[in-house]
C-alpha cells in the first residue's frame, strides 16, 4: 500500500468488520471484550473512531474519547493481523496525537500487564506510566495508564491565548506532523530553503516545487513544530515501488542544532515504511556540512551519484535500507 488516508469510520459499512476484527484479536480477546460490546463501542456517539483503509477494507483503527477527565484518551488502536509489524499502529497513534493536541496537551492510554510488547512500542513514542489500574478489566491482569504530555494545561490554555508562560519553550513540546505542499509552500520555509542554497551556491539553479506534479507522484511532507511556530521541514516522493527519495530537508537558522533535522529525517522515514518503501535515497551538496554529517549519523551510505545528480560535480549521494518497524 503506497497511499496512506486516515478518515473517520463509515458506521453503516465498517463497524461489523472492525468489531469483528477486535474480538479476534489480543489484547481484547484476554480481556473477554465480546462481539455485541465491540460492536456498541464502535456506534458510540460519543466516540472518535478513525480508519486506514487497503484493497482488503480497513487495515486499522482507533478509537478516541475526547470527553471527561481523561480527554484525549486513546481507547483502541487495532491493526489487522495481515497488516501488523508494518507500521501502522505507530502511524495512527501519531495521527491521534495531532488530532488531540489540538483541544488537550496530553494523550492517555491503557496497555494492558501481560502486552509487554505494546507497553515497549508504547514507551518508544514518548509515553510514561502514571498509574496503574488494578484488576481492572479482568481479575487476573491490571491496565497500566500511560500519558504522553506537551505540559500543563495552564500552558496550553497560554499558547492558544498567545501568552507566555516559563517553560514553554520546552523541548517536550517538539512534534513532526503531517502537512500539506500548499501549507509548507505558505509558509515560507520553501522559499527560505531555496535562499539558503542560493547562499551557499551562488549562480547555481534551484530545484523549487510544483504543488500539482507533487501530489500526483504521492509525495509526502511533514513539518516541525514547537509551540505553533514552524522549525522545519522534510519530504519524499516516490523513485519506484520501494524506494523513496528524501528531498527539502530545512531547518529554519534559529532551531539547528536543536536535532530538529534528525526529528524530521525518522518521521518521513516511518512515513515511507508504512506505505511499503524499503529503501531511501536523496542528495545533498558538498557545502552543506551539517546535512552530511546528519546523514552519516543516520545510517545512510554514501552511493554513486543517480538521477538528475549523475553530472553533478557538488552532490554527495546517500541509501538507507528502511528496517521494517517492529512492535506495531
Amino acid at each position: 500500500m503506497k497511499t496512506v488516508e486516515i478518515e473517520p469510520l463509515n458506521i453503516a459499512e465498517e463497524a461489523v468488520p472492525c468489531a469483528q476484527m477486535l474480538v479476534s484479536a489480543e489484547p481484547w480477546r484476554t480481556l473477554q471484550v465480546t462481539f455485541e460490546g465491540a460492536l456498541e463501542r464502535m456506534r458510540d456517539p460519543r466516540l472518535e473512531i478513525y480508519v486506514v483503509r487497503d484493497t482488503a477494507g480497513v487495515a486499522g483503527f482507533i478509537i478516541l474519547n475526547m470527553q471527561g477527565l481523561l480527554a484525549g484518551y486513546i481507547q483502541t488502536v487495532c491493526v489487522r493481523p495481515d497488516r501488523q509489524g508494518q507500521g501502522l499502529g505507530s502511524m495512527l497513534i501519531r495521527w491521534a496525537e495531532d488530532r488531540i493536541s489540538r483541544d488537550s496537551p496530553n494523550v492517555f492510554m491503557c496497555v494492558s500487564s501481560f502486552n509487554p510488547r505494546a507497553r515497549q512500542l508504547y514507551e518508544r513514542l514518548g509515553y510514561e506510566q502514571v498509574g496503574v489500574l488494578r484488576a481492572f478489566v479482568v481479575a487476573e491482569h491490571d491496565e497500566l495508564l500511560l500519558r504522553k504530555t506537551r505540559g500543563s494545561w495552564t500552558q496550553f490554555r497560554n499558547r492558544a491565548s498567545g501568552t507566555r508562560t516559563p517553560g514553554s519553550d520546552s523541548p517536550h513540546a517538539l512534534r513532526v506532523r503531517l502537512a500539506s505542499v500548499t501549507e509548507v509552500i505558505e509558509s515560507g520555509l520553501i522559499a527560505e530553503l531555496d535562499a539558503d542554497l542560493m547562499s551557499r551556491y551562488p549562480g547555481e539553479p534551484t530545484n523549487g516545487i510544483d504543488p500539482e506534479e507533487f501530489r500526483s507522484s504521492g509525495g509526502v511532507f511533514v513539518v516541525a513544530e514547537r509551540d505553533e511556530v514552524l522549525m522545519g521541514c522534510g519530504a519524499f516522493r516516490p523513485l519506484d515501488d520501494s524506494t523513496v527519495e528524501v528531498k527539502r530537508m530545512f531547518v529554519r537558522p534559529p532551531y539547528r542544532g536543536e536535532s530538529v533535522g534528525r526529528t524530521i529525517l525518522t518521521r518521513l522515514e516511518n512515513e515511507a515504511r508504512i506505505r511499503g518503501f524499503t529503501s531511501a535515497v536523496l542528495e545533498t551538496g558538498n557545502r552543506q556540512a551539517e546535512a552530511i554529517a546528519l546523514y552519516d549519523g543516520s545510517g545512510y551510505r554514501r552511493v554513486e551519484r543517480f538521477g538528475a545528480y549523475i553530472h553533478s560535480e557538488k552532490s554527495i549521494c546517500f541509501r538507507k535500507t528502511l528496517v521494517p518497524a517492529q512492535g506495531d
